[in-house]
């Protein structure tokens, strides 16, 4: 069976790992040119280049669906209750960069994380098949992976894109938000894909491991 499974397997275990590779080689050229280019910014990191973040903003109420630029965009007799703007910051400040990468590098580690998981599983899977606690063990770290780590990772983008926000808006401005909203914004984040295929690894990780049993039982038998 393992000959069976190492040959079926080995076209997407290969796939696998070449991904994976080819993903490490980014993220190890991407740091060599945060520590030794003057000129490069990747996320806000490194020495060079601007600090952005264009939040969504609620316009109706606050007096900006007034703006001459949103009234000559739309039809007579139309409103528009959302905007979307850009706000930059030509020289940014520590802080600026550090909470600009945490608004985009969680949920990018997250699936470095499990595309590294799904490797191995390929990887055992190919030499071992795939009914073996080894397998079903991988894909529940992967699924648990996606669960926990899913939420957190867009819990912690989410507050920092808020606090971002503030470090250019003035307090008691529009674009400023308590230190409570911009919790409560990160706490109810909601990254429904992430967590339902969280669920359904879970599921198929519980299904393989009954099977590794199962196997291992009719192994005994004959």
């Amino acid at each position: 069976m393992a000959l069976t499974a190492r040959s079926s397997l080995r076209p997407f275990s290969f796939v696998a790992r070449f991904g994976f590779f080819l993903l490490a080689a980014c993220a190890l050229a991407a740091i060599g040119l945060l520590l030794f280019s003057d000129h490069a910014d990747i996320a806000g990191l490194g020495r060079g280049g601007t600090v952005c973040i264009s939040p969504d903003l609620q316009v109706a109420g606050t007096g900006l669906e007034d703006m001459p630029l949103l009234q000559h965009a739309l039809k007579l007799g139309h409103t528009s209750p959302n905007a979307r703007i850009s706000m930059c910051a030509a020289a940014p400040t520590m802080a600026q960069r550090a909470l600009s990468a945490l608004a985009q590098l969680p949920v990018s580690l997250l699936y470095l994380a499990v595309f590294f998981l799904f490797a191995r599983t390929v990887r055992a899977a190919e030499a071992d098949g795939p009914f073996t606690p080894r397998v079903a063990g991988l894909l529940r770290a992967a699924g648990w992976t996606l669960l926990v780590g899913g939420y957190l990772a867009h819990a912690v983008q989410d507050t920092a894109g808020g606090a971002l926000e503030n470090t250019f808006a003035v307090r008691g401005d529009v674009f400023f938000h308590t230190t409570g909203d911009i919790v409560l914004g990160g706490v109810v984040t909601f990254p429904l894909w992430t967590l339902l295929a969280g669920l359904g690894l879970l599921t198929i990780a519980r299904i393989l491991k009954v099977g590794a049993r199962m196997h291992d039982e009719l192994a005994a038998t004959i």
